[in-house]
């Protein structure tokens, strides 16, 4: 193999990396998805507001958000291999979640001193409602930095 082989061969990984980046970050949560996280964090609210134990009531929400990653892993086009800079790439989605739990607590605890009826039903509502507003934004960001790393 010569220089101008070795050359070319590079170059055709590198468009084939580029290529599965670009897919990656194209990549869209399905609706189907989003709405089945939403329906969980408001059935786990109003649940809440029936009396359940809010433990399993936690543990229930995580094991079937946990469960939905499956049908989700299949459906993704592209996988890409496990890289150092993944916290740096999916940040967004991170701080997403943690700003969500953080509006309903917020909203659970003003409406609870408010004495608003079924408080927990309706941050339920206002935590589905930030969940469905920022993923879109969550996933431009984490495209971005998605690109830029590669």
């Amino acid at each position: 193999m010569d220089t101008d082989d070795a050359r070319a061969g590079m170059a055709g990984i590198e468009a084939a990396q580029g290529q599965a980046v670009r897919e990656a970050a194209s990549w869209r949560w399905p609706r189907w998805y989003l709405a089945a996280t939403a329906a969980l964090m408001l059935g786990t609210a109003i649940a809440m507001d029936v009396g359940q134990d809010p433990a399993l009531l936690i543990l229930a929400y995580c094991c079937s958000v946990s469960l939905l990653q499956i049908p989700l892993t299949a459906r993704m086009r592209v996988r890409l291999h496990r890289s150092r800079v993944t916290f740096g790439v999916n940040w967004p989605l991170a701080a997403l979640l943690v700003a969500v739990a953080g509006v309903y607590v917020l909203a659970r605890v003003a409406l609870d001193a408010a004495g608003a009826p079924a408080p927990s039903t309706l941050a339920g509502l206002l935590m589905a409602g930030a969940y469905a507003a920022g993923l879109p934004l969550a996933q431009r960001m984490t495209a971005r930095r998605l690109v830029a790393a590669s």
